[in-house]
Parts: C-alpha cells; structure tokens; sequence
C-alpha cells in the first residue's frame, strides 16, 4: 500500500507533517532533490544535522542519523508531538536527473532494494513523493507493484498497472520516458535478480565454478562465466555516445580506440551520466571517467596510462580533481631516483666555496653511478 503525495511546500509543510503522525507510513520515499535546475522543487522538511530541532505546527522534528550513500540518502528522523515519541525514516534518492530519467537503471534498484528489505515487516503504508507527486512517484509505485507481480505470477502488464494508478491519481507515470525507463527498469531487476550472494556462499560458487570448468568443455555452462558474459551482453545493449574520443584532435589521446569515455554533454544538457567524463582546462577532452563507490559518489577517477602526448593532460587532471592518491595496476620498470637536497644555502648568506664544490662532487658520484643521465635543478 503507497500514499502518493506532493513534495511539500513552505504552506503545507505543517499539513505534511500531520499527514505523517495521523497515517503512521512505514517510511518516507523522497524522489526529488530539494533545489533541482536552479529551482526550488520542494520544501526541505526535516533538519541539517542532530543539534538541530524544528518545529512544525505542534509537531517536532529532530535529525537520528543520516547515512550517505552513492545514489541515496537513509535518515532517521525522531517525531514528537504532545510529548508522545515516535520514529521515522527517510529514503532519499538523490541522483534522479534534472531533466528525462536516468540512463542507469543499477542505482534505482538497489534504492528500491535497499527500502523493501529494511521496510518489508513494518505495517503501514509507504509514503512517496517528487515534486508534483505524479512523474517519478508514479514511476517508484509502478515499478514496485510490477516485480511484486512478477514474483506473484511469473508476468507483468505495464498498461494496466499505470491505468489502475491514473484512476487513483491522475498523471501517474507522467512521461512517455518514465514508461520506457520503467519497462527498463524492471528488465533490469528480473534479469539479474538471482545474482547476488551472500559473503559466505562465495567460496561455493567458487568450488561450483571449479568443478564445472573440469566437467564440461564449455566454460559457459558455469554460474560464474554465465553470469560474466550476461554482463556483457546487457550492457552492449546500452550503447554509449563516445564522438568526442573519436574526433582527429583527440583520437591520438587515446591508448585504444574501443575503450573511449562517453562524450561531455552539451551545455543546456543536464542529464547527468551514471558514467561522467572528466574534462581537463586544455581541450577539454582526456580518456578518463568518473566511477562512483559503494558509499561515495564519483569516488574514483578511471584512466588510461597516459601517453607521452597526454602528460600533461594527466598532470593537469591530477591536480584540477585534487587527486591524493594515484593507484597504477601496470607492470613498468622500476629505477632509482636520487633526490639530493641541499639544505644550509639562504637566499640571504653566501654559501662557502668548500661546500659547494663539495656537494658538486657528491652530486657527480651519483651521476656516474647511474649512467650518466640528465640531472633536474629546481629551486624556489
């Protein structure tokens, strides 16, 4: 059972409130941000952080927790009114784009995964809502619906189950994009659904995997190369925009011409991509992608080995992203470098002449000692 609301507004936030203690929702489902495309989309109903209270009509709200995650934000807020106590939890998916729908559907599920498992033995009914109440609550509603219908009958029937929505409330599921990205999204779902496992049956499916490989000659015919090649093929099925890396200018940039990063998107475009390029101040293009974490968004940068060409390039990222930690998975050859520092020349005093000539003949032992090869001089 689902209530679809409005995100609410300055006016009727106090109302929203009271809708909470009066129908006693398992949960709060948010599908929208609070400021979307320099747009204020709804009000924000609950506090910044635990040292804060607010107060709405004769309701008060105060911040539990707020757990971070990639896609989505979980916060337990407390609830009090006429000095009764009650708890509440929010689910706030916070990576729906600006504009359309999003062009990955992994974010959305496991969003919906994460609230059905935490959510599943409390009574009541899921409380959702956008902005207007109708677009992506629609979509969060149907598509939950439909895999519950698909476990009950081994089918699902998208027409009617936005049909039976509309006649509660109307334009549910607003957009003919929602609609395709809700036949996606379950497609998605049902496709991978027996996939994951528990940390303790990995080392099974290991053995099965083992056992398989010696048994058949076919490699395909273990869970795990079955399950590999699935990926594959899914995900072909999703075909990347990558010009950009196939321009002349930038086509030299790139180590191999069949893994490019998808291309930046036009200015007035504010779709975000679940894969996001990252653009360096030079021509703006470099083989690299933004990745999320588990917990963080774009937590990594994906890269190439840079090119004598793209050195530079490299460099500038490094510094434009504020990278910390530089990670390379490539053998390469290692060597020696020698850093010798001299310490006790100011730029006041001179340096004494039996000094110097002492560190030039140190500096000239290490020279010989590794061929013979360039020397850097840096100084402030």
């Amino acid at each position: 059972m689902f209530i679809a609301a409005q995100g609410p507004m300055k006016a009727t936030v106090d109302d929203f409130w009271l809708m909470i203690w009066q129908q006693r929702p398992k949960a709060v489902v948010m599908v929208t941000n609070v400021i979307e495309d320099r747009k204020q989309k709804c009000e924000q109903y609950w506090p910044d952080d635990t040292s804060t209270e607010l107060r709405y009509g004769d309701i008060t709200v105060s911040m539990v927790s707020a757990e971070e995650w990639a896609e989505y934000v979980v916060r337990v807020l407390n609830i009090e009114k006429n000095g009764e106590k009650r708890r509440v939890r929010q689910y706030h998916y916070t990576a729906w784009p600006d504009h359309g729908v999003p062009d990955s559907m992994s974010p959305f599920i496991s969003f919906y995964k994460k609230i059905k498992t935490e959510t599943y033995r409390i009574d009541g009914a899921l409380l959702v809502h956008c902005s207007a109440g109708v677009g992506r609550t629609g979509t969060f509603i149907a598509m939950s619906n439909l895999l519950e219908q698909a476990e009950m009958h081994q089918q699902v029937d998208f027409f009617e189950c936005v049909k039976k929505m509309r006649a509660n409330r109307p334009s549910m599921v607003q957009t003919v994009e929602q609609y395709v990205f809700l036949h996606c999204v379950i497609n998605e779902f049902l496709a991978t659904a027996k996939y994951p496992c528990a940390p303790s049956d990995i080392k099974t499916r290991l053995a099965n995997h083992g056992e398989a490989n010696n048994t058949y000659a076919n490699m395909a015919t273990a869970e795990i190369d079955e399950e590999f090649f699935r990926i594959g093929r899914y995900v072909s099925d999703h075909g990347l925009d990558v010009d950009e890396g196939r321009k002349p200018e930038n086509s030299n940039k790139n180590r191999s011409m069949t893994v490019l990063p998808p291309s930046a998107p036009p200015a007035t475009d504010k779709k975000e991509k679940s894969l996001r390029p990252v653009i360096s101040s030079g021509n703006g293009y470099i083989n690299a992608v933004m990745v999320n974490a588990y917990r963080k968004k774009n937590q990594f940068i994906a890269t190439q080995l840079p090119l004598v060409n793209t050195m530079t390039d490299f460099w500038q990222m490094i510094e434009e992203y504020r990278v910390s930690v530089i990670v390379q998975l490539d053998p390469c050859k290692s060597r020696n470098v020698y850093v010798l520092q001299k310490t006790n020349w100011s730029r006041e005093d001179e340096t004494s002449n039996a000094e110097t000539l002492s560190f030039l003949e140190m500096l000239e032992k290490h020279q010989q000692k590794t061929g013979n090869h360039n020397i850097c001089v840096t100084s402030l």
